[in-house]
Order: structure tokens, then C-alpha cells, then sequence
């Protein structure tokens, strides 16, 4: 559906116009400006409030740096700390230049591709510097199945689900992650050539270039479905040994961005190529599903922001990482009015738990002492 609106300026004499015409080429950055000035005080409030959330964020994040810097005593957990943080700011602002110069639209989506596929780099590098490194994961990691089977959407990958973790598999979980350093960048670049050559709005090259635009937004929300599992079989793996550091919170918003950046994207994308997408939100223009996701983006980002700084903003001195016990440390024998902790394995004859009567066993519970973690949350600079 076109949605075509008219002005003329007082003191020019040029005509401009908002349009939802796919042929036609989107307003300047100046031109841009004009319309929404000229459109009434409800445009101009839907349309600069976002720069409002934007400012907020930045705030938000120089309070983030003055307070781990000046209390943080381990520089290089500091720097991943304020690479993951910094991500809600600076996506929001590049969502923001989308949004105010729709000519640049392309490349500005390209940057935040690439800087996004970085942050997730180093948010999995942040996960192994708390364990210590690969070895020292391993190590925390080995005492119990927890490879998740089934993790929505990836219920198809079942080839290592309910095993230890071990050197290998933290490889594997590595190579999901990382590999967005990769198709990201490839992606966003493709999509910024077509755009940049015009050719969705040539009629001899628009069923061709939107079937390929769809196509390379369909191996984004793949590789993110990917990211997502490697993220949500770490959350799983180190909810017990990392409880200290909080770490499924801190997973949790790295995760929605991934899914709210990439799926919402391709949602919007095939829903405008099929038509059902309306014209005029947040502003009549060919790029329909592109300024709608931005638009909703830097809101969604605002929330995750809010839930970011509460979760990283704490002093976590003296938290340790919790060694998950072996199956064999875990079973004691009831003998009467008295347990007698044994080795299942060794006392047994190299029996296991699962070979030998479950009636006679008990599970002892395992608590971890949090005392001696020095937890300081939200607290004023």
C-alpha cells in the first residue's frame, strides 16, 4: 500500500514527499529533516524520542566505565566487561544514523553486523577468563552431564547432548560462537552491495535481488540460531560452577540481542517481501521493514540496557568458580542411623552408581558456601 503525502516549503519551492514506492530512491538526511519538522508536533515527538533513549544509554554506559574501572582489579575481565556493555549504546546509535540518513542504511547495518559478531567474541571470551581458561573449564566442568539435549530452536542438534564437558566440546561450543565473526560480516556485506547498486529497484534485477536479500537473511538467522545454542548450552553448563558470578543473567541480554538483531530483522524482511507490511512506521519510505526494525530496535535495546547494568554492575572479588563433583563424590551408603561416605567407584569394584541397587543409596546435597563472596551490587560511585 503507497502512502504519498505532499508539502511544499514556506521558503523554498521545492516539493518533497514521502513515499513507500519500492522504485523510488529515500529521502536525504536534510530532506529527511524538513518532512518531519513540517509533519506536526506527534511526528516530531515519535521521531526524536528515540535520540532521547540513545542519550540515556550513553550515560548509562560512561557510569558503567567510571564504576569498573575504578573498582575493578582485573584489567582484562574490565575490557571484556565494557565490550559487552558497550554493544546497547553503540547499536542503538548506529540504529539511530539508519533511521536519520536512510541512504546510508547499508553500510551503517554492515558496521553494526561486524561490531555485534565482535562483542560476541569477546563476551565468550569473558565466560572462559572467569573459569581460568579452557583447562581450568574443563576441570569445573567434567563432574556431570550437561550438554543440554534440546535447547529451543536448536532441537535438532542431538549428536553430543547429555555429555561431560570436555576440552573438545568447549572447542565445538567456541566454534558456534565465533563462527558469526565470519557469516556476519559476508552477510551484511552482500546486502550492502545489492544496495548499494540499486538493483531491488531496477525491474530487471528486483525478483532476483530480493530473492537474494532474503536468501543471506535467512543465513543470518541460521548462524544465530547457531550462536544462540552455543550461548544457551554455556549458560547451561555454568549456571552450577559460575552461580557466583551471576552468569545466566549476564547470558540472558547478550542472547535477546541476538535474537531481537538478527530474527527480528529476517521476520520483517519476508513479511514486507510478501506484502503484509503496512507504510508509514516510523516514516512513509521504500525501506519499510529496515526502519521499523531500527525503530523498534533502540527501544528493545533500552530495556536490555536497564537489565545489563543492573547484572554486570557489581564488584565480584573473592568469587570463585565451583568445581562440579565427579558421580562417584556425589552417592553416600545408608547404613542404619548412619551415613558412611564412600567412593561408589573404588569401594565397588569399579561398579558405578546406575550397576548397583538404587535403594541403598542416597544423594548427598551439595550446597556451595557464598559467604566468602564479596558481592557488591549497585552501589553509588
Amino acid at each position: 500500500m503507497e502512502n504519498t503525502t505532499m508539502m511544499e516549503s514556506s521558503t523554498e519551492s521545492t516539493i518533497f514527499t514521502w513515499t513507500c514506492d519500492p522504485r523510488s530512491q529515500s529521502s536525504s538526511a536534510a530532506d529527511l529533516l524538513r518532512m518531519i519538522n513540517a509533519s506536526g508536533i506527534g511526528m516530531q515527538v515519535q521521531m526524536y524520542f528515540p535520540i532521547a533513549l540513545v542519550v540515556v544509554m550513553v550515560i548509562i554506559f560512561i557510569e558503567e566505565v567510571v564504576f569498573h574501572v575504578k573498582n575493578s582489579s582485573h584489567w582484562r575481565r574490565t575490557i571484556y566487561t565494557l565490550w559487552v556493555l558497550g554493544v546497547f549504546p553503540s547499536l542503538s546509535f548506529l540504529s539511530l544514523l539508519a533511521i536519520f540518513i536512510p541512504r546510508a542504511s547499508a553500510v551503517i547495518d554492515f558496521a553494526a553486523g561486524f561490531y555485534y559478531a565482535i562483542v560476541l567474541k569477546k563476551f565468550f571470551m569473558l565466560i572462559i577468563h572467569l573459569y581460568g581458561g579452557k583447562q581450568q573449564m574443563e576441570n569445573a566442568l567434567k563432574g556431570d552431564r550437561v550438554v543440554s539435549a534440546n535447547p529451543f530452536p536448536c532441537c535438532f542438534v542431538c549428536c553430543c547432548h547429555n555429555q561431560p564437558m570436555s576440552l573438545r566440546r568447549i572447542n565445538i561450543l567456541q566454534s558456534l560462537v565465533y563462527q558469526v565473526v565470519i557469516i556476519y560480516p559476508v552477510c551484511y556485506f552482500i546486502q550492502t552491495v545489492i544496495s548499494a547498486e540499486g538493483l531491488l529497484q531496477d525491474p530487471a534485477t528486483a525478483r532476483a535481488a530480493s530473492f537474494g536479500m532474503t536468501l543471506v537473511g535467512g543465513i543470518l538467522t541460521i548462524s544465530s540460531f547457531v550462536c544462540l545454542y552455543g550461548f544457551r548450552v554455556l549458560s547451561f553448563a555454568s549456571g552450577y560452577s559460575l552461580q557466583q558470578f551471576h552468569i545466566r543473567t549476564k547470558i540472558l541480554p547478550v542472547q535477546l540481542v541476538v535474537a531481537t538483531k538478527s530474527i527480528q530483522e529476517f521476520v520483517l524482511g519476508v513479511t514486507q517481501r510478501f506484502g503484509s507490511l503496512g507504510c508509514g512506521f516510523p516514516y512513509p519510505d521504500r525501506q519499510k521493514d529496515f526502519l521499523l526494525h531500527n525503530y523498534l530496535f533502540i527501544y528493545e535495546l533500552f530495556v536490555l540496557a536497564f537489565i545489563s547494568w543492573f547484572t554486570f554492575r557489581r564488584l565480584e572479588e573473592g568469587c570463585e568458580v565451583i568445581i562440579r563433583p565427579l558421580p562417584s563424590e556425589i552417592y553416600s551408603v545408608n547404613t542404619g542411623n548412619m551415613t558412611e561416605a564412600i567412593n561408589v567407584g573404588e569401594q565397588n569394584g569399579g561398579m558405578t552408581y546406575d550397576d548397583q541397587d538404587s535403594n541403598v543409596y542416597e544423594k548427598v546435597e551439595i550446597k556451595s558456601d557464598l559467604t566468602y563472596c564479596k558481592d557488591k551490587a549497585i552501589e553509588t560511585v
